[in-house]
């Protein structure tokens, strides 16, 4: 049963890395080209809360990734 156990949290613990290199990846996206950029960032001061990735300026639709919320099967 143990060895079940463990290899469900290997297993898990690959999926939430997977996703934290895809967010990390998409970050470095979004800050090295210009449009996504400003989508992310424009109207932010220094020390507003940084809320979301935005790949494009279009306001319908959704944002990359949101912070606090899922993000594919991890949040």
């Amino acid at each position: 049963m143990n060895l079940l156990e463990q290899q469900n949290k290997q297993q898990k613990k690959a999926l939430v890395d997977g996703e934290l290199i895809e967010i990390y990846h998409q970050f470095v996206r979004v800050i090295n080209q210009k449009e996504s950029c400003n989508a992310t960032f424009t109207g932010l001061k220094k020390g507003d809360e940084f809320l979301e990735f935005r790949l494009d300026f279009n306001a319908n639709q959704d944002p990359f990734a949101r912070v606090g919320e899922k993000f594919r099967n991890t949040k």
